[in-house]
């Protein structure tokens, strides 16, 4: 590829949901494939600390992340130390604790439900996807205003569980247009990233994550950071789907992605 690009959502086998590859293989893979790097942002759910043993995954993180700087990082070449930070809001206390077990290059603010359901991922037909999404945006209102992390994953994550079950074909965004543009508004203001996340490219919805009209308005609103993230949970699938996903940020208006280093972010122009 001639642009090289940065991969910033990248799961390893430390991460709760278990990639089957490692950081140093994960590395390997992305300066094959001629990458300027990643950043391995296992899974921190902090709703779910205890039951997903999260503090032993991210010392596992560390440890991995630590010894392939040592090894890969040279060369214009970089391996970042990140989280991917779930539901912060529900547990404060452990996202202090995870906080302070080192030292992070980024931090992804994520949620993958809101804080009076449980994860998109277990809904089934018996729950109403309407009131769950609208607890959904509330929630990630809440985040985007507390504010601590670097950039919002996946904004539209609720369509890649929902879209296109044949119990809510019609389903859509449309009721909670108000409430996503007053987060776009908040992230832009307060200079925080969101994410093009690429993984729908690869199941159901085939689309990103958010699409073109929601990353157009981010750029309208004065917002500058993108991250492109192609959620892996294998080597493989590394930066899978960025080029387009770069296109769509040109047409969106913006000149640069981002990536993170030492909690600030590095701009790489698009070409």
């Amino acid at each position: 590829m001639s642009q090289r690009y940065f991969d910033s959502h990248v799961h390893s086998s430390n991460s709760p949901d278990a990639s089957p590859d490692t950081v140093e293989m994960i590395a390997a893979s992305a300066r094959e494939k001629g990458l300027a790097g990643v950043c391995i942002t296992d899974h921190c759910d902090v709703n779910c600390y205890e039951e997903w043993g999260c503090g032993t995954c991210m010392e596992g993180s560390f440890r991995d992340v630590a010894a392939a700087k040592e090894r890969f990082n040279r060369d214009g070449f970089f391996v970042g130390m990140g989280i991917e930070l779930g539901q912060p809001l529900q547990a404060l206390d452990k996202v202090a604790e995870v906080m302070a077990m080192g030292k992070y290059d980024f931090v992804l603010g994520s949620l993958h439900n809101g804080d009076q359901y449980e994860d998109y991922h277990y809904i089934d037909s018996r729950m109403d996807p309407w009131t769950i999404t609208e607890n959904y945006y509330d929630t990630m209102l809440r985040t985007a205003q507390w504010g601590q992390f670097d950039a919002m994953a996946h904004m539209t994550l609720p369509l890649r569980y929902v879209k296109g079950r044949d119990e809510v074909v019609d389903f859509h965004l449309g009721p909670y247009e108000e409430r996503i543009q007053e987060i776009l508004r908040v992230l832009a203001q307060t200079g925080k990233g969101i994410e093009i996340n690429t993984s729908g490219l690869r199941q159901q919805i085939q689309e990103t994550m958010p699409t073109l009209p929601y990353l157009k308005r981010f750029r309208q609103l004065g917002g500058e950071i993108v991250t492109l993230g192609s959620d892996s949970h294998n080597a493989h699938d590394l930066a899978a789907g960025f080029a387009v996903a770069a296109q769509i940020l040109r047409e969106a208006g913006f000149s640069h992605f981002a990536y993170f280093r030492d909690r600030k972010p590095v701009m790489v122009p698009l070409d």
